[in-house]
């Protein structure tokens, strides 16, 4: 990935790689801001192959100049969300022991208390890089396999796990899945994605790697903004999760304005699209390339598409997401592991090939419980459900367990439960999501004995410390009652539809301020 700028600086280095709207950066300016960065880190810091530099995830043109200055060093880039709680962060912090931490001034702040005496950077010396340091960084030779990118997604243990992202693997991914973006030097993208998730990878990185263009998006998702932003940037490429698109242009009219804009390309992904979406798009925008895709962190983002070529108004589930990019495998299992062959048979999905992480870091245990071997291939399995057409299209069927989605965001519920359960004063708790229009949100119930002194703040402040903020339940019930059923165990199911009922009935009773 130290390489990544390769293409625009041999073919057009002047040319604008990254603008946020108030900095922009051409690739020459990338190429020498990252080597002074990578010398500063190696000089000043210490800084060496296979070290980590946890990078509070700030949105802003010089997280580019981090990612890639990291990379040269041979060092793990490490990203945490700046909404984390703080002990989720440190959490994580404590699992990969950094030797660094970067961010703006204000999120450094925020996380004073898990930095401490340790070193840091901030943007700011980012911007100004050329003026701390003349040296120039010692080249280092890094393998295919070594370790890039640590990304951290929700656990069912309780506790987030980071998948490692070797810099071949995601180099792979690029051009596998690039075989159906077409990213060219003339493409240009907007990242609306936040850096500590994988699609900052898709929409970010792999257009650099091509020599396109980047503008990084850091407002509010409105509408006509973004509408307006896209045909003032010529924008070429519209890449984003499926609630994201529909806030951007969901509607038939908002897709109307786009006609005359200049893209090409459109992709939603990370979780299921509303049929009436795509179909509106197909219909009103023909002339572009519509893509359904799926793919989970541990295999690099996107490791499966499909092509909507036209709207298909009969249908009542979502579109396919076809079938592995190149390179790639994919297989159904059974509940007996056993390699489903039928097609229109629902299984868990697995998938092999060149884009698989390497494994989450220090759990061993987990890492070779995911990993399944078939015909003497590494498979990773994925936990989603879903059924194989004649054609060899997958359609996504739900999941085996606790994980959802929302905002794109892989979220297991268990790790919002196991929190709720280490509240001294709760003696159970249910964890679950309810639909309300296009939205779905979490929600929570706490059982707390009459004997027990807890309150709802406490409970809420508990939850905001240890989860980012996209978990903390919208929505959340403390009761001193629990229905149990006529064998005395609770009855979850009656408290859930319950709640659930109740939140759509009269939503505001449980919902929480921030």
């Amino acid at each position: 990935m130290a390489t990544v700028l390769s293409y625009g600086l041999q073919n057009s280095p002047q040319k604008i790689a990254v603008n946020d709207g108030s900095t922009q950066y051409s690739y020459k300016d990338l190429e020498t801001r990252s080597d002074h960065l990578a010398a500063l880190l190696q000089n000043r810091y210490g800084i060496r192959k296979g070290d980590r530099v946890l990078v509070i995830a700030d949105k802003a043109s010089e997280i580019i100049v981090v990612m890639i200055g990291i990379w040269k060093t041979g060092a793990i880039y490490v990203p945490v969300d700046k909404e984390d709680g703080i002990l989720r962060a440190k959490y994580i912090s404590d699992l990969i022991e950094p030797k660094l931490f970067i961010s703006t001034k204000r999120s450094l702040e925020r996380f004073d208390e898990l930095i401490k005496d340790a070193p840091s950077l901030n943007y700011d010396e980012v911007t100004n890089i050329q003026r701390l340091t003349d040296d120039a960084y010692k080249k280092v030779a890094i393998a295919g396999e070594d370790a890039s990118v640590i990304l951290h997604t929700s656990g069912s243990t309780g506790k987030p796990k980071g998948a490692i992202l070797s810099h071949s693997s995601i180099i792979e991914y690029f051009k596998a899945h690039n075989e159906h973006i077409q990213f060219t030097a003339k493409s240009r993208i907007i990242n609306y994605g936040p850096f500590h998730f994988d699609i900052s990878l898709q929409d970010t990185f792999m257009p650099l790697y091509f020599g396109a263009s980047v503008y990084l998006f850091r407002g509010m998702f409105i509408s006509p903004i973004i509408i307006n932003l896209i045909k003032e940037e010529k924008i070429t490429h519209l890449i984003a999760i499926a609630s994201v698109l529909s806030l951007i242009a969901g509607k038939r009219e908002q897709i109307e304005q786009l006609k005359d804009s200049s893209l090409e390309f459109c992709q939603a992904g990370g979780e299921i699209c509303d049929v009436k979406i795509f179909n509106a798009w197909a219909e009103l925008m023909p002339h572009i390339r519509l893509y359904n895709a799926y793919g989970p962190v541990e295999c690099n983002s996107i490791c499966s598409v499909y092509r909507i070529h036209k709207p298909d108004y009969n249908r009542k589930k979502p579109f396919s997401f076809g079938k592995p990019l190149k390179g790639s495998k994919a297989i159904l299992l059974d509940e007996d592991q056993n390699v489903i062959t039928e097609s229109e048979t629902k299984g868990v999905l697995a998938i092999a090939g060149p884009q698989l992480m390497n494994g989450y870091w220090k759990k061993p245990a987990l890492t070779a419980q995911v990993f399944y071997y078939h015909n003497d291939e590494k498979y990773y399995i994925t936990g989603d459900l879903a059924k194989r057409d004649d054609d060899g299209n997958y359609y996504f069927e739900g999941r085996r367990d606790k994980e959802v989605k929302i905002l794109g965001k892989r979220i297991n519920l268990n790790e919002i439960r196991n929190s709720l359960f280490k509240i001294d004063g709760i003696d159970y708790a249910i964890v679950d999501t309810v639909q309300l229009e296009a939205e779905r949100q979490i929600y929570a119930y706490a059982y707390v004995s009459p004997k027990n002194e807890i309150s709802y703040d406490d409970i809420l402040e508990h939850l905001r410390s240890n989860l980012p903020y996209y978990m903390v339940p919208k929505y959340l019930c403390v009761s001193n009652n629990i229905a149990k059923t006529s064998t005395n165990k609770v009855d979850e199911r009656t408290i859930s539809n319950a709640l659930s009922n109740k939140i759509k009935e009269a939503a505001e009773t449980f919902e929480l301020t921030y």
